[in-house]
């Protein structure tokens, strides 16, 4: 019989509650040390008040300019650093308790089911019978034939039948309560099993939300930037908190973003505002394409962060202007913003990844940073994974609330990664795919936070006019090319269909499919009819229009409800808030519900990523591995072949279009009602 250490794969104990608390003790301090530093510095500057001369104003300007600001920086980054430990203290705390109580259970049942064989083995002896059962085997639950011994050779039939029977009587009942026992036994075994493989993953997450919380702290972000190539994490802390070095300081070449050739292309020489600039994708591609490679690269060196914005553009020649930005800033850390470096940081980790893959054989996927605008006041990036210059199939993914670059980028980048895998994974899709994770607008707040802007469309609006551009330029970039456009292909989230759906409405080209995930509704005053989306169609008189919603997302349809928007999700539940919103008509539904015989799980909540045991509130969230564009779901498994443009007639056949789905709701004398949007208008 093993012992339970033996049953229990792997371990989630490791270290001390107590180790981890010295260390949140020792960030207190920090934060601490801070405050004392900060009230001595001002001291000095009160001091200083009555003396005037140059030296005096440097040393005053230093202090408040830099010593200051620096240890507030360094007391956020412990502060935040002290929270997060603690939340993990708690955590490992509340696990190691958890293992220990599973520990015992399971040392329990193991000595159960010794008890159990010890019971069986004795009554197989005395009816005179060879068994043998692993631990982990329970014999069956009626007792084997009894054998007589040699002495009963004499007996007649009957009389050796009832000798049998007597043994019967005697045992039988004293096996099943062993088999039973045993069988309990093993089933809470197992279930424990489960539990303490759940417990390891648990532990393994909350190591990996305590390392995301401290990349999170200013400091962390400092440490993500100064890891690229030919800096140290030492210079970028310094720079980017005390704004010098051992007495160094770092003198800024300009950021310039005005440039005589710009005029060659957007027709003026400053190109602060390139995203907006009046001359459209498809001009700006032509006028670069006659420009020569010296004063393409030119452009590239001193206007990097104008040329790795501008749509009609490559996505190698954004990408090399972009990557040059980088180098711009982890050399200059201390010119960015919290907002800015947040970013910046985020972006750095992808970069980093890549490194550390092409060092050990090549990057999968390769990546392009296709936009990083840091002269807005919120910052946007656009990161393709693939090449988007070569791919023969090219999906961006849109998303919604709460998803600006400097919040969304890691969350981005695992439905990013998650989509292109499977895309490539589909049969028949040559595995030339790319996928760009566009956090290219100002998304809405949570209402939580009393930020009601996913109630409006004025972000929507702001985001469609820009993905609109985004997406032309990148068509104009590849009929300069190679003269053809490859699929196309716009997957949105929540609140970033209402985004996308507009856009749709203005590209040059249509694209091949318009996928909506948990849909937080379309503005019907702007897009009044599915009809009038620049998307192909799928068949005569139906666009390739999808849409998707998981019956334990109750935020999505909330949302669309509370805003008036239209919902292309008939049947998406919201506790009733889905009744005020039309329906609109001509999407083709499909499931997210999961495929037990395929093995594909069931998106449970709002969120593309899940994380956490269980769902949040009303679906707010989805549990680990239960997002819509988590691996191994049916949503991610049935977007991707959408995607592709490789619709097998399984999940052909499975397709709903949702005007056969369309009810009409009244509430009290009709002062609500819920009808249909026609697919060709209102």
């Amino acid at each position: 019989m093993p012992a339970a250490s033996a049953v229990l794969v792997g371990t989630p104990k490791a270290g001390s509650v107590d180790e981890i608390d010295a260390i949140a003790t020792f960030l207190g301090d920090v934060v601490d040390d801070c405050y004392q530093y900060n009230v001595s510095v001002l001291g000095s500057v009160r001091s200083l008040q009555g003396l005037k001369s140059v030296g005096v104003s440097r040393i005053r300007d230093k202090m408040l300019d830099r010593l200051v600001p620096g240890s507030d920086v360094l007391s956020e980054s412990a502060g935040q650093a002290r929270t997060a430990f603690h939340a993990y203290a708690a955590e490992v705390e509340r696990i190691h308790r958890r293992a220990d109580q599973i520990k015992g259970d399971a040392g329990s049942y193991l000595q159960s089911i010794s008890s159990a064989m010890s019971e069986i083995e004795r009554i197989a002896r005395e009816i005179r019978i060879a068994v043998s059962y692993s631990w982990q085997t329970v014999p069956p639950g009626r007792l084997p034939d009894p054998v007589l011994s040699r002495a009963a050779d004499d007996l007649s039939s009957a009389e050796r039948s009832a000798a049998k029977q007597n043994l019967r009587m005697l045992y039988e009942s004293q096996w099943l309560d062993a088999a039973v026992r045993w069988n309990k036994a093993l089933e809470r075994l197992n279930r424990l099993k489960s539990e303490w493989a759940l417990l390891i993953e648990e532990r393994r997450e909350a190591e990996d939300r305590v390392a995301t919380a401290l990349q999170d702290t200013p400091i962390g972000q400092l440490i993500s930037l100064g890891s690229g190539g030919g800096f140290s994490a030492r210079r970028a802390i310094a720079l980017g908190i005390a704004g010098e070095l051992w007495g160094e300081t770092n003198e800024a070449t300009p950021y310039s973003t005005s440039h005589p050739l710009l005029k060659k292309l957007i027709d003026a020489e400053d190109g602060s505002d390139v995203q907006n600039s009046s001359v459209s994708p498809e001009e700006i591609a032509a006028r670069w394409s006659r420009l020569t490679a010296e004063e393409q690269q030119a452009l590239i060196d001193a206007v990097p962060g104008v040329i790795g914005n501008l749509p009609g553009l490559s996505g190698e020649v954004r990408d090399e202007a972009n990557r040059a930005q980088m180098t711009f800033f982890r050399a200059h850390p201390d010119l960015l913003t919290p907002e800015q470096l947040r970013l910046a940081a985020g972006v750095q980790r992808i970069l980093s990844r890549e490194a550390e893959q092409i060092a050990t054989g090549r990057a999968m996927p390769p990546v392009q940073v296709l936009a990083l605008n840091m002269a807005d006041a919120v910052p946007k990036a656009a990161v393709a994974y693939g090449n988007v210059d070569a791919a023969g199939n090219v999906t961006w993914l849109v998303p919604g609330m709460l998803n600006d670059a400097t919040e969304g980028i890691r969350g981005m980048d695992t439905a990013s990664r998650n989509l292109y895998s499977r895309q490539g994974r589909v049969p028949g899709s040559g595995g030339a795919n790319a996928v760009i994770a566009w956090l290219g607008y100002d998304t809405p707040g949570s209402p939580a936070e009393l930020d009601f802007g996913v109630l409006n469309s004025k972000s929507a609006l702001a985001g469609a006019a820009q993905l609109a551009r985004e997406i032309n330029g990148l068509d104009a970039s590849r009929l300069q090319i190679d003269g053809a456009l490859p699929s196309r292909d716009v997957a949105a989230h929540s609140y970033g269909t209402t985004t996308a759906s507009i856009a749709l409405k203005d590209v040059k080209h249509p694209v091949d499919t318009f996928v909506m995930v948990g849909s937080a509704g379309l503005d019907t005053s702007k897009v009044p009819s599915l009809d009038g989306l620049n998307v192909k169609d799928v068949s005569p008189g139906q666009k390739a229009i999808y849409t998707t919603h998981a019956a334990g997302d109750h935020l999505a349809p909330g949302g669309a409800g509370l805003s008036g928007r239209g919902q292309p999700n008939p049947n998406a539940d919201a506790y009733g808030l889905q009744n005020l919103s039309p329906v609109y008509e001509g999407a083709l539904s499909f499931s997210a519900e999961g495929d037990p015989s395929r093995n594909l799980k069931g998106t449970d909540g709002h969120s593309l990523i899940g994380e956490g045991s269980e769902p949040g509130a009303i679906g707010t969230s989805a549990s680990r591995g239960r997002g819509y564009l988590d691996p191994r779901t049916e949503s991610l498994n049935s977007i991707a072949k959408i995607t592709t443009g490789r619709i097998d007639p399984s999940l052909e056949q499975s397709f709903v279009r949702t005007e056969s789905e369309q009810v009409e709701l009244h509430y009290n004398s009709n002062f609500w009602s819920r009808a249909p949007i026609s697919s060709k208008g209102q």
